[in-house]
């Protein structure tokens, strides 16, 4: 897959916090020129500051730092992964993506049921191992600090397995287009995810729908189900339904 230029910028401003154009151009291989007009886009989706002709992330584009981002809406990730709990059933096979609404599902697991969960998370794989009936399979890739997910190599994502469902998470969502991400690594994953999936299953916060971010990454004609909390917006329920698919939307009443 090809890294498009936001990507490349925001991949070196987490690297290095601060660039000059000139920085930048020198990295990433193009015209000053080039880079200014990616950076105009970037700020204008308020993905990065500029001052005195350098750059550097906004708090929206920083990376995901695993243990602050599960503090982050709990309640509401609580929720989400107890709805998606549910459909877990024996002797089934379950993609679980990396993310913390995704890692709450871990706790919410009936220990009776068995089956096989495939997973890229040393969290979850961690807490899902406590659970004696359930068979992990990690498969092998380079390691992200940041979510503590391995990114998986490019003969994995050449694999087809029987997947039943696929849960996916994502650093922002958009109707109609889908989810969004700018981690280029992270975006093949969760293709693949969404690729193996018999259904697949987006678990994303009303947070999720505010957010920008630069790549587009699984198609909402690729997405079966989205589970979300009460506070999206009704505009947003009543165009994902007239899109034709299902949404989940859960909450603290009933």
């Amino acid at each position: 897959m090809a890294i498009s230029k936001d990507i490349q910028i925001i991949s070196f401003l987490e690297r290095h916090q601060v660039l000059s154009v000139n920085e930048l151009s020198e990295l990433i291989g193009c015209a000053e020129m080039t880079i200014r007009r990616h950076l105009d886009s970037l700020e204008e989706r308020n993905l990065v500051v500029r001052r005195h002709g350098c750059a550097y992330l906004t708090n929206d584009a920083k990376p995901t730092i695993f243990d602050e981002q599960i503090k982050l809406n709990s309640r509401e990730k609580f929720l989400i992964a107890h709805e998606a709990s549910k459909m877990i059933r024996p002797n089934s096979t379950i993609c679980f993506d990396s993310g913390t609404t995704i890692h709450r599902i871990v706790n919410l697991i009936d220990p009776n049921i068995r089956f096989t969960a495939i997973t890229p998370s040393l969290p979850f794989a961690t807490e899902l191992a406590k659970l004696g009936n359930v068979k992990i399979i990690m498969h092998s890739g380079t390691l992200n600090k940041n979510n503590l997910t391995l990114e998986y190599a490019p003969d994995i994502l050449q694999k087809k397995i029987n997947v039943d469902i696929s849960f996916i998470s994502c650093r922002s969502f958009k109707a109609p287009n889908g989810t969004y991400e700018h981690t280029d690594t992270l975006i093949a994953n969760k293709r693949w995810f969404a690729n193996i999936g018999k259904k697949t299953v987006l678990l994303a916060d009303s947070s999720k729908w505010l957010k920008r971010s630069v790549q587009l990454c699984v198609s909402l004609k690729n997405i079966d189900t989205i589970i979300t909390d009460s506070k999206i917006l009704d505009e947003d329920v009543n165009l994902i339904r007239k899109l034709g698919k299902e949404i989940i939307v859960v909450s603290d009443v009933g």
